[in-house]
């Protein structure tokens, strides 16, 4: 009877101990891996007439942080009246290379994106972009005329692509001011992944857009937010 005690009460212990080995591996895999997430940093670029209170801007960067990583949204000067070199100056200034840099574009934020990676980054610095309404020729609405310095140019394709190792652009085909064909031009010009959206819109908020899945989800699979 003691023997078959001394049985029961080591293979008790053994279990316990086996429990406790995977715990704490467990433990220490997700203290790594939000170690890593917390080098990872994403960038948000607001477009013209917004701001980072706008939109969709402040939930991506709250479900961004929430993993552990890092990430913030830009303040464009003058967002209703853009000029184009304080706009790429912005950039200059405020996008830090230390770990994974991750850049999110919206409208106008796109091409200045696009000009930052061309003419500042170098080969394979930037981990990944992501393009919403993004465009990269001028518009043909009088209205946004303002708008042409950002794009009247002859884009290096090529170097924009060697700059960010992983691209994708997102458009809806009902999107009234960036017409759905300019952005599928840039995903293709660029070697994009191309999202594409029945209805959206500009993805403003005053067409539902407070919060974005796809984009996180985009984000999420290329900054490998999760296990």
């Amino acid at each position: 009877m003691n023997h078959e005690r001394r049985n029961i009460m080591k293979f008790s212990l053994a279990c316990a101990a086996l429990l406790l080995c995977i715990s704490t591996s467990s433990f220490g895999a997700d203290l790594n891996f939000k170690e890593r997430n917390m080098q990872k940093h994403v960038y948000i670029v607001h477009g013209y007439d917004a701001s980072p209170k706008r939109h969709w801007f402040a939930w991506l960067k709250d479900e961004i942080e929430k993993s552990g990583a890092k990430a913030d949204i830009l303040t464009m000067p003058t967002p209703a009246h853009p000029q184009f070199k304080d706009w790429l100056k912005t950039l200059q200034e405020s996008v830090k290379f230390e770990g994974e840099v991750y850049l999110v574009g919206h409208s106008l934020g796109c091409p200045t994106i696009l000009n930052f990676l061309q003419d500042n980054v170098a080969n394979g610095a930037v981990e990944g972009i992501v393009l919403v309404s993004g465009l990269a020729q001028p518009l043909s609405d009088p209205q946004f005329k303002m708008l042409d310095e950002f794009v009247n140019k002859d884009f290096d394709f090529g170097r924009i692509k060697v700059a960010a190792k992983q691209r994708a652009v997102v458009s809806a085909k009902d999107d009234y001011i960036v017409p759905f064909e300019l952005s599928r031009e840039l995903a293709g010009q660029i070697g994009a992944e191309f999202y594409e959206m029945q209805k959206g819109g500009h993805f403003l908020d005053r067409d539902g857009f407070t919060k974005f899945d796809l984009v996180y989800e985009i984000l999420e699979k290329m900054m490998k937010l999760t296990d």
